[in-house]
């Protein structure tokens, strides 16, 4: 095995004479991953680029991300670099990304704001839909809108 099983960050190969360089680019690695958060989520357009900054990779890039669709890319000196990454947040929208297989969802942040919380009592109890009373289902929709608001969807 020459990288990690999880997030494939290179090991020192055996027998380097100067393992400060595999170490190096290992430790460049990790910092592209941990703690990401990215400047923009799902562009196509690579911006110009600044160093440091990552972004996540949309699903028809074109230019230097050509090829790289939903990755994570980082520019350093002067280059981009891509990896596999599973989570990120978008400082652009304040939105977390989860990749799911090759494709990235966003959750919670500034898109379902305005919402007032509803009052009353909430059921989430079972019933038949077809005979339903207008409290029953008023009830069942707080309890719905309850568990939107508690997985940060809206807020």
């Amino acid at each position: 095995m020459t990288s990690s099983i999880n997030n494939a960050i290179e090991f020192v190969p055996q027998n380097t004479t100067d393992p400060a360089s595999g170490l190096n680019l290992s430790i460049n690695q990790i910092d592209m991953l941990l703690q990401c958060a990215v400047t923009s989520a799902l562009a196509n357009t690579p911006p110009t680029g600044v160093e440091g900054e990552r972004h996540i990779v949309g699903p028809a890039p074109t230019g230097a991300w050509a090829g790289k669709a939903n990755k994570l890319a980082r520019y350093l000196n002067a280059a981009w670099t891509f990896a596999d990454a599973r989570i990120a947040l978008s400082i652009a929208d304040g939105r977390l990304y989860l990749r799911q297989a090759t494709t990235w969802a966003a959750f919670g942040g500034p898109a379902g704001t305005g919402w007032t919380a509803g009052t009353g009592t909430e059921n989430k109890a079972a019933y038949a839909a077809d005979t339903a009373t207008l409290l029953q289902t008023s009830q069942r929709v707080l309890a719905l809108e309850k568990a939107i608001r508690l997985a940060g969807i809206i807020v």
